[in-house]
């Protein structure tokens, strides 16, 4: 199934991590894991990747207890935690499709599937672009998260959407397959950020078929 097939795609749903926000470097959060004495990717782990982490996702645990979990995994003090915090996120950089967010939204409706379970909406509006959004759907408010297909069925339904005329985009190929199982179309956001150059020339071709 290629971008061009009929019918038009009039739907961009789009991933949080790894695609409007990126992880430039590790280097800060393995300082912490040497200051800490864990092995590298420790905190990493615990934080995002744990069942603990899963759980949260889920919306099974609330956000302030997961913290509270991993500060005492890492054995850090309140303070310790909150610098951690800080640091841990410090070097999650917004991607090239920032800018073209504004001008995607002009022809088609956009929405957000995340499995973060973070504050993304106050991120979103610190890089300017919470407007851009018709929905966002967070894995922790919903109760599942994907790969689960029920998640990408209700984020169609609240844009009211077929799955046919929509395009989601993550960074991660086990959470595409669902999608394109329900039919919808699939771009998979890598590391080097082809995917923006193919969104950005979907939405120019469409310009030219409009004008």
């Amino acid at each position: 199934m290629t971008l061009s097939d009929t019918p038009p795609i009039t739907t961009l749903l789009f991933d949080f991590g790894g695609v409007l926000v990126r992880t430039q470097s590790r280097q800060t959060r393995l300082r912490w894991d040497t200051r800490l004495g864990q092995l590298p990717g420790t905190g990493e782990r615990l934080l995002l990747e744990s069942t603990h982490s899963r759980a949260t996702q889920r919306g099974e645990i609330a956000e302030a207890v997961h913290w509270e979990w991993v500060r005492q995994q890492l054995g850090l003090t309140p303070l310790g935690l909150a610098h951690f915090r800080h640091d841990f996120f410090a070097d999650d950089l917004a991607t090239p499709i920032i800018p073209w967010l504004a001008k995607l939204h002009t022809h088609y409706r956009i929405g957000l599937l995340s499995n973060f379970w973070g504050s993304v909406r106050d991120w979103l509006g610190e890089l300017g672009v919470l407007d851009c959004f018709d929905d966002v759907v967070f894995s922790a408010e919903v109760g599942f998260a994907k790969p689960d297909p029920r998640i990408y069925t209700l984020a169609l339904s609240r844009l009211a959407c077929q799955p046919r005329q929509a395009l989601f985009i993550d960074d991660f190929e086990h959470n595409l397959a669902p999608a394109r199982q329900l039919g919808m179309h699939t771009l998979l956001a890598d590391a080097r950020g082809e995917w923006v150059e193919t969104l950005v020339n979907l939405y120019s071709s469409n310009n030219k078929i409009g004008s």
